[in-house]
């Protein structure tokens, strides 16, 4: 299936999804292109684009929300802090008991889900900035330590299917301040993970480039 028909999907599905009720966040289509994992009143959901059929995965008091799925579309990994910090929890699709994959008493949010089982993440656990920047992780959906993908400041990070390209949102600049112009604006980047080199792709003085910064790995071949 081309990369171009699953982005289409992904936008088609999203945009219904987000019609139909203000309270989804995150959707994330599956690599089959059939199901859309969501976060809903603090649970994580699938819905199935075929059937239309809804399915809820957890169930619990904590939050839980950015779903990503894996490279086979078997299992989901999730923010949750249902044991106190918000840390990396998976679960099959089918749903089930979650397994949790960190446990840093600080915030840990899933970006990506690589073909080499392992799962992507921003935080702020370690070598933190002078202002608010966070950075990128990766531990493996096996278990075991979490180790740095790539040493610059930067979020939301996406790996390329060829694992050649991490493409991440790099500035400090609160979501939520989206008419802000300045030093701490966000923008998107590229790091070749051959060349150890990073290169600006975009440039913008407006946020509106956030919106694009978890996609932009879809078109990375």
């Amino acid at each position: 299936m081309s990369t171009k028909f699953l982005s289409v999907v992904a936008l088609f599905a999203t945009s219904f999804l987000s019609a139909q009720s203000g309270l989804i966040r995150a959707p994330k289509i599956s690599p089959d292109a059939s199901q859309i994992a969501f976060s809903y009143q603090g649970d994580i959901w699938t819905y199935h684009i075929n059937n239309q059929q809804t399915k809820r995965l957890t169930l619990h008091q904590a939050y839980e929300s950015s779903p990503v799925w894996s490279a086979n579309g078997t299992e989901l990994a999730f923010a949750s802090n249902r044991k106190g910090a918000t840390n990396i929890f998976t679960v099959s699709k089918n749903g089930g008991i979650p397994r949790q994959l960190t446990f840093y008493p600080i915030t840990d949010i899933p970006s990506g889900w690589t073909k080499n089982n392992n799962i992507i993440f921003t935080t702020n656990r370690t070598f933190k900035g002078p202002e608010w920047d966070a950075q990128t992780y990766k531990v493996s959906a096996n278990g075991g330590t979490p180790s740095r993908l790539i040493t610059a400041y930067g979020s939301m990070a996406t790996v390329s299917p060829n694992g050649n390209f991490v493409a991440f949102v790099k500035g400090a600049c609160r979501i939520a301040r989206e008419d802000y112009t300045g030093s701490a604006q966000r923008d998107i980047w590229i790091f070749n993970t051959k060349t150890k080199k990073y290169h600006q792709i975009t440039d913008t003085p407006k946020m509106i480039i956030l919106h694009f910064g978890m996609l932009l790995g879809i078109y990375i071949l």
